[in-house]
């Protein structure tokens, strides 16, 4: 049976599937009539109207959400038109998420309806599609991925391999967290029973995809500001990274290379001016140095952006990049220790309990809108009622309590199955829970590496081990039930 028959041709699928879409609708007219604000902005999304009105080709960030809002925009400047397309396209990867995991597993009556009212009564991504950046559609696209590499893993077919290294291309420009996503696949193509040739074809064609766009993009940025390197974007984020480190050592000047002595005398100067606001600054602020005018990182930058009023200048972010790029190193590598417990222990913990705040918050708690905002969507008037984050704060941070149990929770299960015998019975849920883990490991590493964690980065990997685990209770449930069967004789 196909997943479509599965869907439309039984009465029970059927209903949830529509009534899916009725709730869709109905929550996006309340949640957008209930607020008055009209949309949620976050930094980048100054950043990437400018290269979406500039149709530019090469951004502080990836450009393939400008190339989004672009194509909008030539059609209509109402911003509710692209917060609902971004709803009903979570929407409908939710679906296609929903009756995968039902159609290959068989959700027991219990888990079926928890896992419904999680993927499409909860509030979390109404606030995720509010927000005009990227995250929305990557996050929809990454749910796309994910259950496609279940389609791999348990009814493999040729071009399942090709349509999933076209979504991870989709997603890398998108955002650049998908950079590390072969790696998830790989673990699904080695569970497959795909061929060889088709598991090579697997791996090789998302990287040789990556591999077109990073050459596209270092040789326009060499055209645009004379550098030719991929992300000017990332050597902002490890000097942000970095510098959570530098209220908690004595920097030895004396083996800085010369270049970044200058840089450093800066840095140094603006600690000493805020040291009482900075001494306390974690990776639980974020990327509170790029992000946050008056710290040291944009303070360096000052000098290059005079006379500018709004928006970022790429060029002038760009000239400092490679000078950021060796400061961050520097302090890395001569300073580890320091950096390991101030950033990356510090990230481990904000990884396993991510923050709400910037979901929960409209317009980063402002209440006006920058000059390249309100002209692209045609506001009239740039200052808007700002609601209570509380409120926010309140509705989608349970989600942050959750991932970590999930997360325990899973590895727990996977334990289960193996002491138990259970992983015999349960062959195809036990695939899945490798896989899952696996997702959760590499995604864990890669994003506390990389940059602070907000909840927005790790919802993908919620959602599929939440299902998971639903699986898992329900197979605890019907041990449980039939180990009490058989300890019931006939007679009573």
């Amino acid at each position: 049976m196909t997943l479509s028959n599965f869907i439309f041709k039984d009465k029970k699928n059927r209903l949830y599937f529509w009534l899916a879409i009725g709730l869709s609708v109905f929550n996006l007219t309340l949640f957008k009539g209930g607020w008055l604000h009209p949309a949620g902005f976050g930094y980048a999304t100054a950043g990437l109207i400018e290269e979406a009105s500039t149709n530019a080709s090469v951004g502080l960030w990836p450009i393939g959400y400008a190339r989004v809002l672009a194509f909008f925009h030539w059609f209509t400047h109402s911003d509710t038109v692209v917060v609902a397309f971004q709803y009903f396209f979570l929407t409908g990867v939710l679906l296609y998420f929903f009756f995968t995991f039902h159609y290959f597993y068989g959700l027991a009556k219990n888990s079926f309806l928890l896992l419904f009212v999680f993927l499409f009564f909860d509030p979390l991504f109404l606030y995720l599609a509010n927000y005009i950046t990227a995250d929305a559609l990557f996050t929809g696209v990454s749910i796309w991925w994910v259950t496609q590499l279940l389609w791999i893993i348990h009814r493999p077919r040729p071009y399942q391999v090709f349509l999933q290294a076209g979504l991870i291309f989709v997603a890398f420009v998108l955002n650049y967290q998908a950079a590390w996503y072969p790696l998830i696949a790989l673990v699904a193509l080695l569970l497959s029973r795909q061929t060889v040739v088709l598991k090579i074809a697997g791996i090789v064609l998302p990287l040789l995809f990556m591999g077109l766009f990073f050459i596209y993009t270092r040789d326009a940025n060499y055209r645009e500001v004379g550098l030719r390197r991929f992300s000017v974007f990332s050597a902002w984020r490890e000097a942000n990274n970095a510098l959570f480190l530098y209220p908690h050592v004595e920097i030895d000047h004396s083996q800085m290379p010369s270049q970044l002595v200058a840089l450093d005398d800066s840095i140094q100067q603006e600690f000493k001016k805020n040291f009482k606001h900075l001494k306390g600054v974690t990776p639980i602020n974020g990327l509170i140095y790029l992000e946050t005018p008056n710290t040291p990182l944009q303070h360096y930058l000052y000098p290059y952006e005079q006379g500018r009023m709004s928006g970022i200048d790429y060029k002038r972010w760009a000239v400092v990049a490679p000078l950021y790029e060796d400061y961050a190193h520097f302090l890395r590598t001569h300073y580890p220790w320091a950096y390991c417990r101030y950033y990356l222990l510090a990230n481990v913990k904000r990884y396993f309990w991510p923050r709400v705040d910037k979901l929960a918050t409209f317009n980063m708690d402002q209440d006006t809108v920058d000059v390249f905002t309100r002209g692209w969507f045609d506001y009239r008037q740039s200052t808007f009622f700002n609601p209570d984050r509380r409120l926010g704060e309140v509705l989608i941070g349970g989600f942050s309590a959750l991932f970590p149990v999930v997360n325990l929770a899973i590895l727990i299960g996977l334990i289960w199955l193996i002491a138990t015998g259970e992983r015999s019975n349960h062959q195809a849920l036990f695939l899945g829970v490798i896989f899952t883990l696996a997702f959760l490991v590499i995604n864990a590493i890669a994003n506390i590496w990389f940059a602070p964690v907000m909840l927005e980065a790790v919802i993908t990997p919620l959602i599929t081990a939440f299902g998971y685990l639903l699986l898992i209770y329900d197979c605890i449930e019907k041990k449980y039930k039939a180990t009490l069967s058989s300890n019931i004789s006939p007679g009573m």
